[in-house]
């Protein structure tokens, strides 16, 4: 998500973006997953590309309006891929294409996926000389109060949209279990994986926010948002603002 934020806002589309995910709809969220159980991902992120070119009017990294860097992870060569230059959307799919859910890009014999895989927090590829101020965020702290009323919706539409999406979701690839089976702790397919792949990546994170300590940290609890969770897209950003607006008081006290 980090690449496609990032990238939208060196176009300078990100109110655009912002006004695209307020009205997001379980309707349209559906219509957006191309899935394909014979190709390397789950979901083939043809349709959320072409949604997301949208936001990127300008193909090429190096013609952006602002400076953007992200990365992904060449699977053959076991390590980062830093995209400085080159078409913006192929880079941006590569950064995101979360192992086993999105297909990953492949170019000549490199098999690229989430740049999270190796290095979640890419501060390191970034010339600190350059910079005023450094900062990055971090999904790596526990849920509070604050943040879980700012972040969880009441409106019932919300909820009924929430179960339209996961019921959809189970019938297709079974990736949701059913009530009773979270009840008795029976995880589903993607409960695990998501629960898997973060566990790896706060890990890795936390060494190289050791190793390359930026200015301004902006923490978050990973589990206040899932990877299917654009629905509560306006409680998100509030929790955001109020994370965001914290560390910078921290920074400039």
């Amino acid at each position: 998500m980090g690449a496609i934020v990032g990238g939208v806002y060196a176009q300078g589309k990100i109110k655009e973006l912002e006004e695209y995910f307020l009205k997001l709809d379980a309707k349209k969220m559906i219509q957006l997953l191309d899935f394909s159980v014979g190709s390397p991902g789950l979901i083939k992120a043809e349709k959320i590309l072409k949604e997301l070119k949208k936001f990127l009017p300008v193909d090429l990294i190096e013609e952006v309006p602002l400076p953007f860097y992200c990365v992904a992870t060449d699977l053959n060569a076991r390590k980062e891929v830093v995209w400085k230059k080159g078409d913006m959307l192929t880079a941006i799919h590569s950064s995101f294409a979360i192992p086993f859910i999105f297909t990953p890009v492949m170019i000549e014999d490199k098999i690229l996926v989430d740049g999270g895989v190796m290095n979640n927090i890419p501060i390191n590829h970034i010339n600190r000389d350059l910079l005023t101020i450094a900062v990055c965020a971090n999904a790596g702290i526990p849920m509070d109060e604050n943040l879980k009323k700012l972040s969880s919706p009441e409106e019932e539409s919300y909820f009924e949209q929430k179960h339209f999406i996961n019921k959809y979701l189970k019938k297709v690839l079974n990736f949701f279990g059913d009530h009773e089976e979270k009840e008795k702790k029976k995880p589903g397919y993607y409960e695990i994986l998501d629960n898997t792949l973060h566990i790896m990546i706060e890990n890795n994170s936390k060494n190289l926010i050791k190793r390359y300590p930026p200015d301004i940290l902006v923490n978050l609890p990973r589990d206040i948002a899932g990877t299917f969770d654009f629905l509560k897209a306006e409680n998100l950003i509030k929790a955001g603002e109020y994370i965001a607006e914290k560390a910078l008081n921290e920074y400039y006290q």
